[in-house]
């Protein structure tokens, strides 16, 4: 297979591979291109005659050997590769092409280590420079191994640039129904369960950053974490980082969420205060074990984090638990490096390496962030330049939800308090979306706090926006 001291790598199952293809074609090229890509071949050879086959399958050409050889032929590479005679020795090579997919996963494992050693290659070399932070060194080295473990399961490896004709395949297939028809009101993501919300954005997009701001006691943890408790039921894994609230509060807010019992109920019952009715506490214990089985993990970082440690534990964590969404309260308590000269320049990094994380592990990176009152309009409702801190707020995130509480501010103090404590209308405002035109629509809830229960309002409460009344044809691809 190989010998000591070269790269991984399998002449011999690159031949398996490529005979099977141009000897059954119509069997063997889906198979193999659904898996391989070109960086798969380590033999150039191999890797300019698995690229001409890919070329006629996306043209939809049956890459059999005679096509294979005109195309080649056509191209001026065929004997470069060694002419009609290799062509026949790799068809002659393989008797059928039943088992393809297992030569595939062959190939991909020996992928894999030659992009692990390359990789790590690098980092030691880094790591022999003092003039390069050790804390680069390892993240990018926890970067690469991760990489390289999702990598083990989806069958993906960097391949530089693609074709348009490619990324827009995919685009468009989330338009179509099965029918091939045009369909505006498909989902584009993982829908997070809030109703207005989820028919305004259809959904948050994995390898995307999202911000929840507010001021403070508006409701941003409450709408979180009823969003986690959704894509957790939907089997969306959750990640939940908690800088204020210990695990304990987190876990008895998401049983008030799914049992509907009051939050204060919940405690006066552990603390021996008051008892709850035995037919309510069977609900209570019956959330509780939907709660155990649900996919959502929390991290009650009270003590602080930092984004190095945010990285590495999110790291980890992806590779250990599938997680698909990572949620953040809040931004403003995550813990800065103090390396930059400016607070705003470290935020700006932080916010940055959040959303580069997004990608890296395709996942949906959401955070709640507070907002400067000086940046609101005159009616208290947040914009993009109440975002604290740092203009990176506002152009790295690719959703930006807005709350606010309408009451809060009004001459009649006492109606507000009496609101918080009641059901309290919440507005909320998509401020920014790089996702179709959702940008500036309204998608107000009513709240309640003592249930962490959260209602969209009626049709006669606020301009509804459902997956109906969006125009069809109107699509907004900016940033798409």
């Amino acid at each position: 297979m190989m010998s000591h001291g070269m790269l991984p790598a399998s002449f011999e199952m690159e031949t398996a591979v490529l005979g099977a293809i141009l000897l059954e074609p119509q069997a063997a090229a889906p198979v193999a291109f659904a898996q391989l890509a070109p960086p798969h071949f380590y033999n150039q050879d191999n890797r300019t005659i698995f690229e001409t086959a890919l070329a006629l399958f996306r043209r939809n050409i049956p890459p059999g050997a005679v096509a294979v050889m005109a195309e080649l032929s056509a191209l001026g590479y065929l004997d470069a590769v060694g002419g009609r005679a290799r062509l026949e020795d790799l068809v002659a090579a393989v008797p059928s092409a039943s088992a393809v997919e297992a030569h595939c996963e062959v190939l991909h494992g020996y992928m894999l280590r030659r992009q692990y050693i390359a990789d790590m290659t690098e980092q030691v070399q880094a790591a022999y420079d003092p003039k390069v932070e050790i804390a680069a060194v390892i993240d990018k080295s926890e970067a690469a191994l991760t990489r390289v473990a999702l990598a083990q399961d989806k069958a993906e490896v960097a391949t530089g640039a693609d074709s348009i004709r490619d990324f827009l395949r995919t685009g468009f297939e989330q338009w179509q129904d099965e029918e091939g028809g045009w369909h505006w009101s498909r989902k584009w993501g993982m829908v997070c369960g809030v109703k207005p919300i989820d028919a305004i954005l259809r959904g948050f997009r994995k390898q995307s950053l999202s911000f929840i701001a507010a001021d403070a006691n508006v409701g941003k943890t409450m709408l979180m974490l009823n969003m986690a408790n959704y894509f957790a039921q939907k089997g969306h894994p959750v990640l939940f980082y908690s800088l204020e609230q210990p695990r304990g509060e987190i876990g008895q807010r998401l049983l008030a969420i799914r049992s509907g019992v009051k939050d204060e109920d919940l405690w006066a019952d552990l603390n021996k205060e008051k008892r709850i009715a035995p037919k309510v506490m069977e609900a209570v214990e019956k959330s509780a074990d939907e709660i155990k089985s649900l996919p959502l993990y929390v991290d009650d970082c009270t003590n602080g984090i930092n984004i190095r440690r945010f990285k590495s534990e999110t790291r980890k964590l992806v590779r250990k638990l599938g997680i698909h969404v990572v949620m953040l309260d809040y931004l403003q308590l995550m813990d800065t490096d103090g390396r930059a000269d400016r607070h705003d320049l470290e935020i700006a990094a932080i916010s940055k390496a959040m959303k580069m994380l997004s990608r890296e592990l395709d996942i949906h990176v959401m955070v709640a962030s507070q907002v400067n009152r000086s940046g609101a309009n005159t009616r208290g409702e947040p914009t993009l330049k109440s975002l604290k801190e740092s203009g990176a707020l506002a152009a790295d995130p690719d959703y930006v939800l807005g709350l606010w509480n309408p009451e809060v501010g009004k001459k009649d103090e006492a109606n507000a308090v009496k609101q918080d404590e009641a059901a309290r209308t919440i507005n909320i405002r998509i401020l920014k979306t790089r996702y179709g035109p959702g940008k500036g629509q309204r998608a107000d809830v009513r709240m309640l706090p003592g249930r962490c229960k959260i209602i969209p309002l009626t049709k006669g409460d606020f301009e509804e926006v459902t997956l109906e009344d969006m125009p069809d044809g109107e699509i907004n691809v900016d940033g798409f």
